[in-house]
Formats: C-alpha cells, sequence, structure tokens
C-alpha cells in the first residue's frame, strides 16, 4: 500500500514541477516585480590597448610609443528600486490600460457565450445516431491540438489583406481595429469550440438511460393530458 502511494506521487511530480516552474514561480516573481522600478542602462567604457601584428607582439611607432587603438566595451546594467504602490497607480491613469482592459471584456463577452453555445449545440446534434459520426467527431476536434503559433500564422495568412485568400473581400481585417478584434475573436471561436463540444459531448453521453426514459413517459403523458383537454 505505501509503494502504491509513492508511485502515485512519483507520477504526479513531473506535473507539479511544471505547473511550480512555469505557471506559480512566474506569477509570484511578477507580482514581486510589480512593486519595484527597473531600469536597464547600457554603460559604455572606453580602453586604450596596443596593436599587435599577426606574431602577437605590439605594433612600435617611429617614437619608439606602442601603437594603441580604442576599444569600446558596453555592459548592460539592470537596477531594481522598490517604489511600493506607484506602478499600481500608474497603471490605473494610463489610458492604454483602460482600453487593453476594454476589448478584453468585449472579447471575453462575445467569444465565451459563442464557443459554449456552439459547444452545446454540436454535442446535442453528435449526441445523435449520424453516420460516419466518430470521423466527424474526430474532424472536429482537430483544432483544439492545433499550437496557438501555427494558428496565428495560418490565420494571418487568410486575412492578409493584399494577396490573400480573402483579399478579394476587400474588407480590412487586420488593419482596421474593430475587424481586427472581430479576427481574433472568430480564430478562438474556432479553436477553442471543439472543447467545449468535448465536454458538453461527455457529459450528456454519461447520463443514465434511466433519464430519457423518464423524460420521454413525461413527454408522452403531457401529450395524452393536452390531448384529453382539447
Amino acid at each position: 500500500m505505501r509503494w502504491t502511494s509513492r508511485v502515485r506521487f512519483l507520477f504526479l511530480m513531473p506535473a507539479v514541477i511544471w505547473v511550480l516552474a512555469f505557471t506559480v514561480f512566474p506569477l509570484g516573481y511578477s507580482l514581486y516585480m510589480a512593486f519595484y522600478k527597473v531600469e536597464q542602462k547600457v554603460e559604455i567604457t572606453r580602453e586604450k590597448v596596443p596593436v599587435l601584428d599577426e606574431n602577437g607582439e605590439p605594433v612600435m611607432l617611429k617614437s619608439g610609443k606602442p601603437k594603441t587603438k580604442n576599444v569600446v566595451h558596453k555592459n548592460e546594467v539592470s537596477t531594481s528600486e522598490f517604489i511600493g504602490l506607484f506602478n499600481f497607480k500608474r497603471m490605473f491613469s494610463d489610458p492604454q490600460v483602460w482600453s487593453a482592459v476594454k476589448v478584453t471584456v468585449i472579447f471575453v463577452l462575445v467569444a465565451v457565450p459563442l464557443q459554449l453555445t456552439l459547444g452545446f449545440l454540436l454535442a446535442l446534434l453528435f449526441n445523435q445516431s449520424l453516420f460516419g459520426r466518430p470521423v466527424l467527431r474526430a474532424v472536429m476536434i482537430l483544432p483544439i491540438f492545433a499550437t496557438p503559433i501555427a494558428v496565428g500564422y495560418l490565420f494571418f495568412t487568410i486575412f492578409y489583406e493584399e494577396g490573400g485568400p480573402l483579399g478579394f473581400l476587400g474588407i480590412p481585417f487586420l488593419s482596421n481595429p474593430s475587424w481586427a478584434l472581430f479576427s481574433v475573436i472568430l480564430v478562438d471561436v474556432w479553436q477553442w469550440t471543439p472543447f467545449c463540444f468535448l465536454v458538453f459531448l461527455a457529459a450528456l453521453q454519461g447520463l443514465p438511460d434511466e433519464l430519457y426514459e423518464a423524460a420521454w413517459i413525461g413527454r408522452a403523458s403531457c401529450r395524452e393530458r393536452v390531448c384529453s383537454v382539447v
């Protein structure tokens, strides 16, 4: 029993390390740096060094002094200063932040309901007996496995206004802010609707048959009552 529990924790260890390294630590470090002012400067120093010949010997001038040249050294220096809540104060007074929040709210309010609605409707459809349902279901979930960088390049090519497949429409998919937001929402709905579809489909297929039978019986009884009243 002890060995089984140890094996369980051993298999969980990679996931725990991944979450700690790529989620918890970046979040904590970002919160830590939010209270500091970080500046990067380039320090330039000049140094005179002797000019060497092919044999590594210094080149001498006619006066007998070694010939020198100026060498420039560039060093990047990062400095951090604790400034408390100044960054948060500046954030709330920055118009670009509020513009980003507005775009994010519009994106969430439009994209998420669309994904949930389309995913639920597709799950209802695929919960029925369809011809070639396994193949169609496999095709439906393909966008989930596409990496974000691949999806970005793909739809950047599709929405490209000069020479793209949709360029003949004359719609500024990428240059106009409103159309650009619409394009991003469309791409997000295309990629993540299959995820909602899988979740809803699993929930529907997990329902016991007794509930469906009870629903059909209740539906039939309601029809009989309506017919008897009429």
